[in-house]
């Protein structure tokens, strides 16, 4: 059953019609300003993708997802209380964006296989996922902002950014005891950063894996798609 799946980011909107095993067409856009704006922009990619026939759609956002709304975004904080079924006039599945990000890669890509996993999404804020028995967990918490994300937008360069993100995250890696630890977004697909970040969470006593998230930017979108299904 094919489904439309649409990634919500910071500064970029990802769009995919997902068949089940591949991404069959793919839609972009900048992320707009304002509501009006985005249901607007979130209608022509829809039309585009569906080219037709009316299909199920799913849509990560990052923030807070409470009854199918968005009670707020730090990505983007014109989202409040945003209600996609009611702006676009249709049903749509809503979740957080690093939820849509760990399923797509639980199921086929980095996390495949693996009983227990913590993926997180690096990008304009910091996304936060567990997953358990093939089952991506609904934890309230990791959909709120950390309070040192605020220092992280001043921090440049892999580098720099490996061990600042090992000392924010250990204390999540130690509670919840994940086999593999899934890492995508902009920041780690930086030259050296997965490695660098490996290094700085065995410093501090991990003895799991880090791996690179394999679907790259399209994960959230196909995990959008999949929960519309």
């Amino acid at each position: 059953m094919k489904a439309i799946g649409l990634d919500v980011g910071g500064s970029t909107i990802r769009g995919v019609r997902w068949d089940g095993r591949r991404v069959e067409k793919l839609a972009v856009a900048k992320t707009p300003r304002g509501n009006a704006e985005l249901t607007r922009t979130l209608l022509r990619m829809i039309a585009s993708l569906e080219s037709g026939k009316p299909l199920p759609i799913g849509i990560g956002f990052a923030g807070v997802i409470e009854a199918g709304k968005v009670k707020m975004s730090p990505n983007n904080r014109f989202l409040r209380n945003y209600d996609p079924s009611h702006a676009l006039k249709r049903r749509v599945v809503v979740d957080n964006d690093a939820r849509t990000f760990a399923r797509a890669e639980y199921a086929l890509g980095a996390g495949k296989g693996v009983k227990r996993a913590l993926f997180f999404t690096f990008g304009t804020g910091v996304g936060r996922a567990y997953g358990i028995g093939r089952v991506i967990k609904r934890v309230k918490r990791f959909e709120h902002p950390e309070q040192w994300e605020k220092r992280y937008q001043r921090v440049k360069g892999a580098a720099a950014l490996a061990p600042f993100f090992a000392e924010h995250l250990i204390p999540i890696i130690v509670s919840y005891k994940p086999r593999v630890v899934v890492v995508g977004g902009a920041v780690a697909e930086k030259k050296g950063f997965t490695a660098m970040f490996r290094r700085e969470l065995k410093k501090k006593g991990f003895e799991g894996e880090v791996r690179d998230a394999k679907l790259g930017t399209l994960a959230g979108a196909i995990g959008a798609a999949m929960i519309a299904k």
